[in-house]
């Protein structure tokens, strides 16, 4: 007999999987033309949408009713998946001329899964990768947005009806209700159960403990940055470089002007009412002062090309505990932050572009994120702490909406006389206008499309005016953030070719890296070659340079091949081979070998059954005790409460 003790049985038994979908991607063939499966009003759903659709609706049937290899079953299916994408398809558009939309996200495992379901060119492509985020997005958007439409629907239907009135009442109800809550843990512990009792459900459970087939496999990843010493630059490859990429190396075009800003703020004195109710401004557009949620982040980058080494010794590091701030002075390759232990301060979510925001924001406070590969590089994020996603009481936000109103009652002003201004300069000229008018002339040094100017800032209907002017012209009035400018071309600088000598430690550089680049490639394919002719990977190692690790995953997440050896892939880093080096079938494990994990089950089972008596017994006698009673939260009938039910 044993006797059984668990704090957290959950915590014990559980095993985290961490499928490398990073690699599977290797092993992915080209991807077909895409095809159109229904038309809709105009609005085409294509035949990966249609599959991927397809592929859920048969899962979920798979789970309530068991597989069937019925043919008439499957076509059954995918009639009624036509007729249900058709009427979500029908949503969307009622949704689309309502401005209703939902904030979705694609995770990470949700493109893979698109991206492994079927042959496509490259996985690590953008546009295959933009194609899978596009598929997930939009099965999510036909499984969301039909309910917010129909919702608003319900808004505009006529209260009149009595049973319009009552379903009214009732969504405006609020509760609060207690329920009973008994924890199968407690059951376990100092739980009695004979060794003969846990043999039995061995026996009869067996393949509950089935180890899945295991395949293991050596990516071998060719970094150019390795390669780069076998790459000499002469001066009349630079000379040949620059002839051919000449469009490469031009200056920029560039602007010079004066300008006059009539701002919105210096005609707020002239609006003396509003004619807006403050409140009721405020509580009909509550969703303008929702305040996203915000994190303070620390992060380390590593520009690339990256070296390997460095990367695999921050992940050690990582993996040790020691402080984010001192690896953050010691790896990162971002200055400004990494003097501060990569400290960026408070962000609000949605600054970040995807996937990064999600996975920062996805962090509690005190995480710290996997190393991810950007175009640019590796980075890694901690979040120190954040703040949640509130909505402005009326009283913080009422300043805010005064200043809003009043530049909007402003702006008709600020712009007739910025108008007024451009008809007197056009006549009387641009200088003799300003003095005439009272209004301060600014000269701009010379700048391109992209510059800031100053009062102006960034704008780029600003700048292309300028650069689209001819010299003495006077524009038309220009919206600004602050007001309305108007300005003439004092003076422009054509686009010239840069001499050869300015840039040519510049294409120095850009042969480096694609001659390296083209090194590394050629290494990858002749390992290739030389593995699919018998050279082991050990041989391989000491032929040349390739940096070898090895991966371990499951068979049910990998994809079939024949010889076991994937094609050389580009990335942005570099060239990847991957290469299938063992494989261990499915197995049940021996009782002796898992009797602990066996014996955990059991108890469980057991105590799960113990719990449901028990709860049944409490419900019955009525002796609700504070430790079996939770209480809730007050909540309306459409809320998700207890277990998310």
């Amino acid at each position: 007999m044993r006797r059984i003790e668990i704090r957290d049985w959950r915590l014990e038994i559980g095993r985290i999987s961490i499928v490398l979908l990073f690699f599977l991607m290797l092993f992915l063939p080209c991807v077909a033309e895409n095809e159109i499966a229904l038309v809709v009003n105009g609005d085409n759903i294509y035949k990966d949408e249609y599959d991927y659709a397809l592929a859920r609706y048969e899962d979920s049937m798979k789970r309530y009713f068991g597989d069937s290899s019925d043919p008439s079953i499957h076509e059954k299916m995918k009639k009624d998946l036509t007729d249900d994408l058709i009427n979500r398809q029908l949503y969307l558009q009622e949704a689309k001329r309502r401005g209703i939309t939902a904030k979705m996200f694609a995770s990470e495992e949700e493109i893979e899964e698109v991206l492994l379901s079927k042959p496509v060119a490259s996985t690590e492509s953008a546009s295959a990768r933009n194609r899978a985020e596009q598929i997930v997005l939009g099965y999510k958007a036909r499984q969301i947005i039909p309910s917010k439409v129909i919702a608003a629907i319900k808004e505009d239907v006529s209260v009149t009806a009595p049973n319009v009135v009552e379903e009214a009442n009732k969504r405006a109800e609020r509760m609060k209700i207690k329920y009973i809550k008994v924890d199968p843990i407690a059951m376990v512990n100092n739980m009695e159960i004979l060794d003969d009792d846990i043999r039995s459900y061995y026996k009869e459970h067996s393949d509950q403990f089935r180890r899945p087939a295991i395949r293991k496999y050596a990516v071998l990843y060719f970094d150019p940055y390795e390669y780069t010493g076998m790459v000499s630059v002469t001066p009349q490859m630079i000379t040949d470089y620059y002839d051919q990429h000449m469009n490469d190396f031009k200056s920029d075009k560039l602007a010079k002007v004066k300008y006059v800003l009539f701002r919105t703020k210096d005609y707020v004195g002239q609006v003396y009412d509003l004619g807006v109710n403050l409140e009721k401004y405020y509580q009909e557009n509550l969703d303008k002062f929702v305040e996203p949620a915000e994190a303070k982040i620390a992060f380390i980058f590593i520009k690339k090309p990256a070296d390997r080494k460095k990367l695999q010794s921050l992940l050690d590091e990582l993996k040790q505990g020691v402080p984010f701030g001192e690896l953050a002075k010691k790896y990162s390759d971002d200055a400004s932050s990494a003097a501060n232990g990569g400290d960026l301060g408070y962000i609000k979510e949605g600054i970040l572009k995807e996937p990064l925001n999600s996975i920062a924001f996805g962090l509690h406070g005190g995480g710290i994120s996997d190393i991810i590969e950007t175009d640019n590089g590796y980075c890694v994020f901690s979040i120190e702490a954040r703040k949640e996603q509130h909505v402005l009481s009326f009283a913080e936000a009422k300043r805010s909406i005064e200043d809003k109103l009043l530049n909007e009652a402003a702006q008709p002003a600020a712009l007739t006389d910025a108008k007024r201004f451009k008809i007197e300069a056009r006549k009387i000229g641009f200088e003799e206008a300003a003095v005439k008018m009272k209004v301060k002339a600014f000269d701009t040094d010379y700048f391109r499309s992209s510059d800031r100017i100053p009062m102006i800032g960034r704008n780029p209907l600003f700048t292309n005016t300028a650069l689209g002017m001819a010299v003495g012209d006077i524009s038309n009035e220009i919206d600004c953030d602050e007001g309305y400018a108007v300005m003439k071309l004092l003076d422009v600088k054509p686009q010239e070719y840069l001499p050869t000598a300015e840039v040519s430690s510049v294409i120095e550089k850009r042969i480096i890296n694609e001659d390296s680049s083209v090194y590394a490639g050629s290494a990858a394919r002749h390992a290739l070659d030389l593995i699919s002719g018998g050279v082991t990977l050990k041989e391989l190692g000491k032929r040349m340079s390739v940096h070898i690790t090895e991966t371990t995953m499951e068979v049910s997440s990998t994809i079939e091949t024949s010889s076991g050896i994937g094609q050389v892939v580009k990335k942005n880093d570099g060239y990847y081979l991957t290469v299938l080096t063992t494989e261990e079938p499915s197995y049940i494990p021996l009782y002796s070998q898992i009797s602990e994990e066996v014996t955990v089950a059991a108890a469980m089972t057991r105590a799960d059954i113990m719990a449901d008596e028990k709860s049944r017994e409490l419900l019955a006698s009525g002796e609700i005790t504070k430790e079996t009673a939770v209480e809730t939260e007050p909540f309306s009938r459409n809320d998700y409460v207890i277990g998310k039910q």
